[in-house]
């Protein structure tokens, strides 16, 4: 079953007092993160570096983005923020720079179709107009 959020982990510093955290250091992180993840939730998962800062997004559950916070605790400053709702409204401007990746595209489409619902499109009309609805929006208002 898949998740119904999308939670961002952005790196914001590293604790290190360099910086960026140690190519061994890092290792070591993506070695404990694949222990928590299961066969398959590397689908679930996408990430990009931009300007000094990782934006990493989980379609996990709570409580694997949360043993995965854990692990990078000890190692980096960041923020975590459950996105899901924004990308479902189309407010994205935080990380807009990602959206147009082709990866990142097909991540918060398949986000959006598994979602939203005819009443999230109805609100996005409400607030933004009709203008701004996209194909993944006609495709939900046609389910």
């Amino acid at each position: 079953m898949k998740c119904s959020n999308i939670y961002l982990v952005k790196t914001v510093s590293s604790k290190t007092g360099e910086g960026e955290v140690p190519h061994d250091i890092q290792d070591k992180i993506l070695n404990e993160i694949s222990d928590v993840l299961d066969p398959g939730d590397m689908d679930n998962v996408v990430s990009e570096e931009y300007d000094d800062s990782e934006y990493m997004f989980f379609r996990l559950s709570k409580m694997k983005v949360m043993r995965i916070c854990s692990i990078l605790e000890p190692y980096v400053n960041f923020d975590l923020v459950e996105v899901g709702e924004n990308i479902i409204k189309g407010e994205t401007k935080d990380f807009d720079f990602i959206v147009s990746n082709t990866q990142f595209k097909s991540f918060f489409d398949n986000y959006r179709l598994d979602v939203a619902d005819v009443d999230d499109i109805l609100d996005k009309i409400n607030n933004k107009g009709i203008e701004n609805i996209d194909e993944i929006d006609k495709i939900i208002l046609s389910k």
